[in-house]
Formats: structure tokens, sequence, C-alpha cells
């Protein structure tokens, strides 16, 4: 038959209430082209959503609640390896009612399919028609009827879910449905097979607004299959989002956030729950971040509305529901403490969120070991959070990550002598990170890396999956997946059937027991007779008596709740600038061939740095293996390569003089001659160099000096070091304006840049920049300009525009909803004076005298690219792809 296309739950209704076949129905949600290229396994995996009922079932409260509890202490008959059954029933007396609860258990820590239950009632007992309820994690699935068949009752077949753990393990993953347009069951299967039994599991779930009267089908179906595969769900829950900026939730009337706080609560109340499996709601997200408060972030009015749904949620009176903060961005101790004056925030939270990115930092530097010199970008940054939280007087609470990881092609902290993000190194670090360290810290509950696939592309370079058929595991998946997991008695878990039966008139007094059988798809069964006993008792008929159901009026806790101004907070990150797309076409591209066109040319080795000679039309490529390779730009095709000495790394070829290579090598500086392709000189001895930049006027070579914090400076026969520059902290790139006279140094763990004097190496200015690390740096002279590409957020980026020499800011740009700054690595300037970006989903052009911005060029397959150089000569990009070996000309 066809079944017209419908919303998500009609669609996961259809099979179970008999309209269409579980195959019919996959079909409908994936669209029949998509579904005639899927494999058996992928169409018998992506089934399983069909196993989660999205109906529900309306009861009085005082029901439900007394329905769970006689569920949690049903007494198990009958065990075998797989399947068990267990019933009870209320006593009763000959011609009135009992009320039977039977349980189908599953006793493994896997899903079992197409369980059956069938319960035959002794002689004298009658089914009441209508009187069934069926529950799933004691949640209401369904009230359909049973089979009958003399005395004999049948309900299902419904799927088992996976038996519970005494014990959690703090394994996990943040999980990144596009709603359920894409199926819970496809990315819990892929969490499930990652972090095994007990794990968590982070979602984003959204739209709650006062108005808000239930949750969302899509997060009840989340919870469900969460709950079927044994995992923990952690619920993100956040407001409406306009034009990519999450909008601050309103105070109300009262100002005290009270009909937002209901709305949460009504939202968390229709959620199921388990007794095995804590339900975490994380209220919010980086509350610091312009993106995430209406462009204003206010430390006071985000602790008040954390208060309020703290409040309101507590009163739901279920200690199975956990609130968790919405962590903010790393190291931003500023906000928090704003945060902690609001009167009752310190108490409101169970569980403290955290988002730890170490960047390219291996798990050895932590803050724990005080091996970490920048503690805010190592994986336990949480500690600098909970001390501040500890001196406002709250102890004794624990820590979730609900994001961290690691970005493949991340080399932001280079500088200290750590490699760039590979597959390699990051399987290591991250399988490092969970089995040596987060697993043995006890402040430690969940962590929950960002991100299993990201459909979108926007953060590609964070998957632990490949996002299309045939999903194909990163090593990082693999690393973890094959860790062993802490592991702990299991509880059975099944579906309950409650239904009433009645005792005839002049039945003897006495135990009445029944028989009930459980089946599985797999032929796997279990008996159970003299089961589910009703006492019938020989006096007249008992009153049931209902208490009321007493509610109290929501609180108001003091005056504090009055709501803040809208400024934003000390911490608040607020950029000043978006861009904004190109709206004429007269503007443009970088080169009509980057349109259409690229030449990739495969590299012998993992490429570290690009230099360009470009009167000699060749380019330079340092390679992780010690190597130079030479590419001719004028054939777009190598050459041949040279020795440089171990790991070479910044390279750079004088303009003036084309003949000379200088490059950094372990522990200094290596000369080369272009012409004779030989090594000219070799300066040891030097400690961990960094960026190079050259001098036209005075021919000499400024060096950075990340390990003795200096600024190094060389004779271009590499004497010297003719000068030293001591600095504030580890420098990075540098960057020379010859005709201004002006050095420029990058300090990316402060945050700062800073101006020196060419001539007297004297510092004649210094900027510090909003956010986290810096990522790259670009230089103008013309302009004359310095761009700053940084991390405000892990996962999002900001463009600080300066003006030189006196490095005054001129704008914060950040991205808008359809362009980038999300996962940025690499910025270059034109010989015009326009910026090319490098994204997860290709090469980006803003012009900045409006930041506009168009996308000149798409990825191919998304590898990151770490460094940037443009031709002047005809405006060729060049970007290095180290994962692929390559180097694309655009």
């Amino acid at each position: 038959m066809h079944f017209q296309r419908g919303t998500y739950g009609e669609i996961l209704l259809a099979p179970l209430m008999g309209n269409i076949s579980p195959e019919e129905a996959l079909q409908e949600m994936v669209g029949e082209d998509t579904y005639k290229k899927m494999t058996p396994s992928e169409k018998f995996r992506q089934m399983n959503p069909f196993i989660s009922l999205l109906f529900k079932i309306t009861l009085p409260l005082t029901l439900s609640l007394s329905l769970i509890l006689l569920i949690q202490t049903l007494p198990a008959f009958t065990q075998n390896p797989i399947l068990s059954v267990a019933g009870t029933a209320t006593q009763t007396y000959p011609g009135s009612e009992t009320t039977y609860y039977l349980e189908l258990l599953n006793n493994t820590d896997q899903i079992v399919y197409d369980g059956v239950l069938s319960a035959t009632l002794p002689a004298g007992f009658t089914y009441i028609p209508g009187s069934t309820i069926v529950l799933g994690e004691g949640w209401p699935l369904e009230q359909r009827e049973p089979r009958v068949n003399g005395q004999t009752l049948t309900w299902g077949a419904y799927h088992l879910p996976s038996a519970g753990n005494k014990l959690h393990n703090p394994y996990g993953i943040h999980t990144l449905m596009n709603d359920c347009r894409e199926t819970p069951a496809l990315h819990l299967d892929g969490a499930r097979e990652l972090i095994g039994n007990g794990g968590y599991v982070t979602q984003l779930f959204y739209g709650i607004d006062a108005n808000t009267s239930g949750p969302d089908p899509c997060a009840v179906s989340f919870v469900l299959e969460a709950y079927a595969r044994n995992l923990i769900p952690i619920l993100r829950l956040q407001g409406r989002s306009v034009n990519g900026v999450w909008q601050a939730p309103a105070p109300g009337p009262s100002g005290d956030y009270a009909p937002i706080a209901q709305a949460f609560a009504r939202y968390v109340a229709g959620l199921p729950r388990r007794n095995t499996n804590p339900l975490y709601i994380v209220v919010w997200n980086e509350p610091d971040l312009w993106i995430e408060w209406s462009g204003q972030p206010n430390a006071t009015q985000y602790a008040r509305f954390f208060v309020a749904v703290s409040n309101a949620i507590r009163r739901l009176g279920d200690g199975r529901i956990r609130l968790v903060n919405g962590a903010l961005t790393p190291g931003n101790t500023a906000f928090l403490g704003k945060m902690l004056q609001v009167p009752g925030f310190k108490d409101a939270f169970d569980s403290w969120a955290s988002h730890c990115y170490p960047y390219n930092h291996p798990p050895t530097y932590n803050n724990h070991n005080k091996t970490a010199r920048y503690g805010t970008y190592a994986i336990d940054c949480y500690l600098q959070e909970t001390a501040l939280i500890k001196r406002y007087g709250r102890t004794g609470f624990r820590v979730m990550l609900t994001e961290t990881g690691y970005e493949l092609g991340n080399r932001t902290f280079r500088f200290e002598g750590f490699a760039r993000i590979n597959e390699s190194n990051r399987a290591s670090y991250i399988s490092g990170a969970f089995a040596n360290y987060w697993q043995k810290w006890p402040e430690i509950v969940a962590v929950t890396p960002f991100q299993l696939s990201d459909s979108s592309g926007h953060w590609a370079k964070f998957d632990w999956i490949y996002p299309t058929l045939p999903y194909t595991r990163h090593r990082q998946f693999q690393a973890v997946a094959a860790l062993p997991k802490p592991v702990s008695q299991l509880e059975p878990y099944g579906f309950q059937v409650i239904f009433r039966a009645r005792v005839a008139e002049g039945l003897p007094p006495g135990t009445y027991t029944s028989q009930l059988n459980g089946s599985d798809r797999e032929g796997h069964t279990v008996l159970a007779d003299k089961a589910a006993p009703v006492l019938v008792l020989k006096s007249g008929p008992f009153q049931l008596t209902y208490l009321p159901l007493i509610t109290a009026p929501p609180r108001r806790d003091g005056p504090w709740y009055f709501s803040a101004p809208s400024t934003s907070s000390p911490g608040a990150i607020v950029p000043d600038t978006f861009l904004q797309p190109v709206v004429s076409a007269q503007r443009p591209a970088i080169s009509p061939a980057a349109l259409t066109e690229s030449v990739s040319i495969h590299l012998a080795a993992e490429p570290n740095a690009l230099a360009l000679a470009e009167d000699k039309k060749l380019g330079l490529v340092s390679l992780a293996d010690g190597h130079l390779e030479i590419i001719n730009l004028a054939t777009r095709q190598p050459e041949g390569t040279l020795w440089a000495g171990n790991n070479p790394q910044a390279v750079i070829i004088p303009p003036d003089n084309p003949a000379h290579v200088y490059v950094v090598i372990d522990d200094g500086l290596a000369m080369l001659d272009l012409n004779s392709r030989q090594l000219v000189k070799k300066v040891s001895g030097l400690g961990h160099l960094g960026d190079l930049a050259w001098d036209a006027l005075t021919q000499r070579l400024f060096v950075s000096d990340a390990e003795h914090e200096q600024l190094l400076v060389f004779g271009d026969d590499l004497r010297g070091p003719l000068a030293r520059l001591s600095l504030p902290n580890q420098p990075d790139q540098v960057m020379v304006d010859s005709t201004a006279r002006q050095i420029y140094l990058s300090f990316p763990a402060a945050g700062q840049v800073m101006a020196v004097n060419a001539d007297k190496l004297l510092i004649t200015g210094a900027a510090s920049l909003t956010g986290g690390p810096i990522l790259d740096m670009a230089l103008d002279p013309s302009h004359p300009r310095l761009y700053i590409l940084s991390a405000l957020a892990p996962t999002y980026r900001g463009l600080t525009v300066l003006d030189t020499p006196g490095l005054k800011q001129v704008a914060l740009v950040a991205g808008a909803k359809d362009f980038p700054l999300r996962t940025a690595t690499s910025l270059a300037v034109t010989a015009s004076g326009q910026l090319v970006l490098s994204e997860a989903n290709g090469l980006w052009q803003i012009a900045p005298s409006d930041f506009t911005v168009r996308q000149i060029s798409s990825a191919h397959e998304a590898t990151p690219v770490t460094a940037l150089t443009i031709q002047s000569t005809d405006g060729t990009v060049l970007a290095l792809e180290p994962s692929a070996r390559l180097l694309r000309l655009y």
C-alpha cells in the first residue's frame, strides 16, 4: 500500500499500528532512490528507530507514579541467559478485579528484537477489554488489545532495550543529529559501538519558548533509543535561533524567568526516564558567546535564568533528572565570576559542564600533573572553573566534559614544539586521554567529545565517522572503540504490561497463579509456571481511595530575580562586524580559474610550510621527512627534493636574493643555495625556533624563539645572532614591514600581538585580542593592516583587524549563518588587499572594505589546509593539505 509521507512520528508509528511494514516505513523516511542503494545491513540498522513509539498516553499523575513504583519492585521468577519474565498482581475478592503487572526482560547488553509475552490466566479470571497499558522504559507505549485465545493473552512483538548497568563508564560522544530527519538509531548505533555499555551521549534539542507544552517527539525518540542501547542521554536544551543567533530567553512580566522556566520543566517532564540511566539536562550552551545570547551575553541574566529553570525542574521531584549548566568557553573565569554572584546559582547544578579543547596538546599536557603551561588549552581546563566555584563555597560536585576533542590539521601550539594533529596522533591522544586520565580522575562523570559526525560539513575536522555511506570510521573511533570499558553488573530491562482481570463470583479464596511465556525473533524462550500470584480473600470488596494531587505555586526567591540590564558582561565575547554576502557581481574573484579548477600536486611526505621564489617561478615545500620539495610554478610539477635537516618547519626565500633559502630545523637554522641545491650553512644549539621574516632593507633575518621567549636577528649569511630582544611570552609568527620599519609578532597562547621597531628592536605597541588562541596572521603593508585569525571559541573563529603600526583595532569580525569562520585555519592577503580564508568547506574571499564574502573554491575531501600563499603576479592561491600530502593550486 502507499503510505502518504507524514511527520517522523507518523511514519515511525505506522509499522507498529499495522499500516505499513518497517521496510516500507524506512523507504518513506529516506526516499526511494536512497533505499535502493542501501545494503541489507544498512537497512536493518536504520530500521531500529521503528521500535521506539512516539505515542503518548495521558495518564493521571498519581496513577503514572504508582505504576512506575510497582514496576520497579517486580520480582523475577524465571531466568535464562537471554530472557526472563516477572509478574505480580494485586489482591482481590470474588466478583471484583485484580491488576496484573508483567514484564518480559532482556538480560543481555544488546537489543533483543521482537519480544513476545504471553500470560495464561487461571480459571475463573477474565480479561477486562480495554484495560491494557504497555510500557517501555516505564514509558507508555500504547493501549493496543492483546491477542486472546481462551485464557491466554499475548502481547508483542516489541523490541527489548538492553539491560542497564549498576555503574556507568565515563566514555561518551556528542552526536550532531539534525533533528529526526536523520534517524536517532543511526547515530546511537555508532555511539554504542564507540563507547560501550553505560556510556553517555550528548545531543542538542531546541525551539523551547514560554508556550512550549512538552518535549519535541524527536527528543522523546532520542531518549528512548539511547535507553534501548543502555546509553545515558545528556540533552542540551535551548531556545530559538534567528539568523543563526540564539535568542536570549525572555525574563517574563515579573522579571523572574518563570514562564520560560515552566516551559523547560514541561519539556523535561514529558521525557522518558529509566532507573539505571539518569537523564542529564544541560540548560543552554556557551552563554558567554554573542551567538548564544542575542548578541549581548550577560552573566547575571544567564545565571538567573538557570536558577529559575533548575528550581522548576527540581520541583518535578524526580531524582533521576540531573541539572547541568551550559558550559562556558574555556578559561572565561571573568564571566563565571559574575554568574557566581547570583544567589542560588552555585547550588543550582548537579554536575558542572565544561568545554576543554586541547588543540594540539597531547593528554600528557595537563593541569593535574602540572605539565600544562597554558592550562586553558588542556584536557582538564575545567580545574580553573571548579577552583573558582569552590572559592564561592560549593564543593563536592562532579564534572562533565560535554565538548572536547582534537581538530584535524590543528597546529596552534607548534611554537611549543607540539606536532600538527593528524589521524595518527589524534587517535593516540584521544584514546590516551580516555584510558590514562579522564576515567582515572574521580571528579569526572562523563566525557562526550565533539562530535560523532557532522553531515553539514561545518565541523568535519572533528568527525569520528564520515557522514556518508559507507560511514567509514576515523582512526580515533577505532582506537577508542577498542579500549576496554569499565563494566559492572547488568540489571535486566524490557517492556511491561499492565492490565485488569475480573474474578468470578463464588471463586474460592486462595492464591491463583498464571503461566508466563516469553520469546524473541531468534527463537529464545522462557517459561514461568505459578507466576504472578493473586491472593483472593474471603471478605467483601474494599474501597479504593485516591489522594488528591497537591502542587505548590511557583516560588519567588527574592528581589534578585528582577531582570538584569541588557548589556554585555565582563568576559562576554561580542564581535562588532559580521561577514555579509556579496550583493554586486562587479567584484571579481581572486582568479577566474579558482572558480572552476585546481591542480593537485602530490608531495613526497607530509608538508609543513611553503615559500615562493616568484622570479624563478619556483615554490619550496618543507616536508616532515627532512627534505624540501621543489615545485615548478610554471609547469605545476615537482622538480625534485633537497635535504634541509631534521624536521624542517618554516621556510623563507628572500625576494631580493632568491638563490638563498632559510629553513627552521630541529635546534637551529639552515641556509641552502637554490642554484646549486646544496646546504650552505647550518647553525645549531639555538633551541626550539618558530617563524622567519626577512628585512630587505638591511638584509637581516628575524627569527622567533619560543623556547627562550625572544626575537633573534641574523645576518644574510646566518652570522650571529647579531641581536636579541627578550619578550614577555612565547612568540610564534613574525612578519616585517620593511617600509614602515616595523616587526609584528604573535603570541598565540596569550592572545596578543606586538609591534617592534625593526632598527632599534624597541617595542612600539601591543594589542590584546578577544577570545582564545591565535591561529594565523597576515600582513598587508600596502593599506596598512594586520589581520589575525583566532578562536573566539573552540568551534567559532574571529578575525581581528588592526591598523598598523599603532595596532589600533578596526574590527572584530565573525561569521554569519551561511558564511565561514567556524573552523577556519589559514589566512592570506592578495596583492590588491583581498583576504583569502580556508574553511572546512573550501576557500573564501573577503573584501576588507565591507567584509563581504564569496566562496571561490569548494573543498575536495574536506582535508584541512594548514598554510595559504598567494602568487602576487597572477593571484594563484596555493594551499597545503598535510593529511592528504597535497599542494593545491587554484
